[in-house]
């Protein structure tokens, strides 16, 4: 799977301690689905992501944590990796997750259980749905069905109609 912008895919050449790439997988009934893995991204603090319906990153490491629920994350507290199998992905959007929090200085700080809104209609992954999504699910729309299925397939029944538009 590539990522968004291409330049970023799912690969690790994996230690003896960490000999995977993929530690979670989860699909809900409109079948969207979540996969969790090591990436090839240069940054080894960062190379650990959630990627939706094979587009858009959602959560990587090193992601700031928002703990009290306020909207903001908590200065010096990160995501320093994800629990093998530890997620759900609900139908209503909900990405719930436990992962290990690391500290400023790398330190361990514990374990939480953490989750994150997936807004389908925010296709460009930007955070905000607006203009830039539409054009962005145009575009995808027009594009030829690939190894990966067919990009535009909002509804997911294996074309891009005037359905997937509505």
């Amino acid at each position: 799977v590539v990522m968004q912008d291409g330049g970023e895919r799912f690969a690790a050449e994996g230690t003896m301690a960490e000999p995977w790439v993929f530690f979670s997988l989860q699909a809900n009934r409109h079948g969207d689905v979540v996969v969790g893995g090591r990436t090839d991204v240069a940054d080894a603090s960062a190379d650990s992501v959630v990627v939706y319906n094979g587009r858009r990153v959602v959560v990587r490491e090193g992601d700031g944590v928002d703990l009290d629920g306020d909207g903001a994350a908590l200065e010096g507290v990160t995501i320093g990796g994800f629990d093998a199998d530890g997620a759900v992905l609900s139908d209503e959007g909900w990405f719930s997750f436990t992962a290990w929090l690391r500290g400023t200085g790398g330190e361990a700080l514990g374990h939480a259980l953490l989750r994150v809104r997936i807004c389908r209609a925010d296709w460009d992954g930007s955070g905000v749905v607006d203009a830039a999504d539409i054009g962005a699910f145009l575009s995808s729309w027009e594009t030829p069905a690939g190894p990966g299925g067919v990009p535009g397939d909002f509804d997911h029944d294996g074309a891009a109609t005037g359905a997937d538009v509505a």
